[in-house]
């Protein structure tokens, strides 16, 4: 069974980052398979002039990358079709955060999405 999710380009930055960076075999395949999904396009990285920039965090004064883009740019949806497997894959951290008592209310959006 899929989905089809709307995720506009700020939850697909959010994602980015909330999607595990490693697991099992089948389930980096998936991982990959996700992030080929919600990644943005060459075309959209120059619409949207997204860029990584390194800044140093004033509490720790450790390097930092923070994602930007041209503010007068509307960063649209898309709509995105989600296998089972996929969708398990993207709440995997969700869970976790909301085991430890750690799930921050600003992606509460996007897990209300993927949520069955």
């Amino acid at each position: 069974m899929s989905k089809t999710v709307k995720l506009n380009g700020f939850e697909r930055l959010k994602l980015i980052n909330i999607v595990p960076k490693k697991g099992t075999i089948l389930e980096n395949k998936i991982i990959r398979q996700v992030s080929d999904k919600i990644e943005f396009s060459a075309d959209e990285l120059k619409l949207y002039d997204l860029k990584t920039e390194i800044k140093k965090d004033e509490k720790t004064g450790k390097d930092k990358s923070f994602i930007t883009w041209n503010k007068d740019t509307i960063l649209e949806e898309k709509e995105l079709e989600f296998s089972e497997p996929e969708i398990d894959v993207i709440l995997k951290p969700f869970k976790e955060m909301d085991t430890k008592g750690d799930f921050p209310i600003e992606l509460l959006g996007i897990y209300e999405k993927f949520e069955k």
